[in-house]
């Protein structure tokens, strides 16, 4: 026997260390398991899925899926004439979006609400821990670079590091006063330790959420302005040592973070004439030597500008985009006829915004950001940090909008949707008990 709702809460923990463990298992631990790869990664979507239905409550929630299934179904079956299956595929994309929100929802209202936001933090704390093992060792292995993603394993390198930021900043803020800044950095240097992993890896946008990290532990209000600026010097040294770390573990000239032509190439690209032709030469089979694949790995806002014109001519257009699964297929399932025809570029480093754009249009990235702001539109009047945890949440997400994918990573999205309902006020615990959750029901019968 055991009761429903904690059925739900351990079945969803299974499926979490799942979505943080199984790259670093199946890439460094058992190998020889790697054609299950695939097949791995359509399990815990289904799981999640799953679970995300069984614990559908909240009207916001429903609206938000429902929207979304009729505007993707619309857009790729009937519009873009996609297979079903082609299109369900698309769909385990973006189950992080859609079902960790009703799933952290559900738990973090529930009856038994103290004891599972007492488990999940400590969770959380021993994922980051484990970050202290697991990219130190990818480090030593392969080299500092994007094989530092931790326990999410090679190519996680962003992922791991948002979540280490966000996580480590909602973990210290629980334990903050922010009328005393530097005798809480003193009591807090063990949680900051949990920063350290992230320098090992190649992740430029970690020195911007470092910055917002120490900056909004003061508090978003005009009183903290004064603290502020007596403390100044002291986030100017750890931003020092910060930078001296990186650049020495990546072997990195310091001169690039005030050249502007760096900006310019990393961002938008130097010659993307050259760049596209060497890209469409790739597709083509005419280049196959390693030192030639940089080039499909096309500049972030290069390609967000190039999204309308790669739309022209479709059936969706911009409006509606060309249907979900183009950045999918290939290995379990064909390729779409659009993503076939544009491959070099949907390959490298997919700017959310270009994402959305591409399989969406327009009303996909309206959908996005209703999403994301009925996730948080709920006013706090008990925790003291929650508008900073708000504040850093919502920078983070605007970064990534523009600047890769993360926000598709079911993980990332439990962190998100996470902090965002554990450090608000919620519905009265009583009313959100359902006398459904009360009953214990045999685990087989479920």
């Amino acid at each position: 026997m055991i009761e429903k709702s904690k059925f739900y809460y351990y079945s969803f923990c299974l499926l979490l260390w799942g979505l943080a463990t199984w790259g670093f298992v199946l890439q460094e631990i058992v190998p020889g398991l790697m054609p299950m790869w695939s097949a791995t990664r359509m399990i815990l979507d289904v799981g999640l899925i799953t679970v995300g239905i069984m614990t559908l409550r909240d009207r916001r929630d429903i609206a938000v899926i429902a929207v979304f299934l009729i505007l993707t179904f619309f857009s790729s079956v009937f519009l873009n004439k996609e297979s079903i299956f082609t299109y369900a595929n698309g769909v385990r994309e973006f189950a992080g979006l859609l079902f960790m929100a009703p799933i952290v929802r559900y738990i973090v209202t529930n009856y038994r609400r103290e004891e599972y936001i007492k488990s999940l933090d400590r969770q959380l704390l021993i994922f980051l821990m484990l970050q202290l093992i697991a990219i130190p060792y990818q480090a030593v292995k392969y080299g500092v670079g994007d094989h530092g993603g931790g326990t999410l394993g090679d190519g996680m390198s962003g992922a791991v590091s948002t979540i280490i930021y966000l996580g480590t900043f909602y973990l210290i803020s629980r334990r903050w006063d922010s009328h005393n800044y530097l005798r809480s950095l003193r009591e807090n240097w063990m949680y900051l330790l949990l920063l350290i992993p992230s320098f090992l890896n190649e992740t430029k946008i970690s020195f911007i959420y470092f910055f917002l990290f120490f900056l909004l532990l003061f508090g978003v209000n005009v009183r903290s302005l004064f603290k502020l600026m007596l403390a100044l010097p002291v986030m100017v040294v750890l931003l020092g040592v910060a930078a001296y770390v990186y650049l020495n573990v990546t072997k990195q000239d310091a001169e690039m973070f005030v050249d502007a032509d760096f900006y310019q190439a990393y961002l938008f690209g130097e010659d993307t004439d050259n760049l596209l032709e060497i890209g469409e030469n790739y597709q083509d089979g005419d280049y196959y030597e390693l030192e030639d694949q940089w080039a499909i790995d096309l500049p972030r806002f290069y390609k967000i500008f190039a999204g309308p014109t790669l739309l022209k001519g479709t059936k969706g257009g911009l409006i509606w985009g060309v249907g979900l699964g183009q950045f999918k297929g290939g290995t379990n399932m064909d390729k779409t006829e659009f993503a076939r025809k544009n491959d070099f570029m949907l390959r490298g480093t997919v700017p959310m915004l270009y994402d959305l754009i591409i399989q969406m249009g327009l009303l996909g990235v309206a959908w996005f950001f209703w999403n994301l702001i009925s996730a948080i539109r709920y006013k706090n009047r008990r925790t003291s940090m929650s508008l900073n945890i708000k504040v850093y949440i919502s920078v983070i997400v605007l970064l990534q909008v523009c600047y890769g994918t993360l926000l598709s990573y079911s993980i990332v999205d439990f962190v998100l949707f996470y902090l965002m309902f554990r450090s608000c006020v919620m519905v009265p615990e009583e009313k959100q008990i359902e006398s459904a959750d009360v009953k214990t029901v045999k685990a087989g019968g479920l």
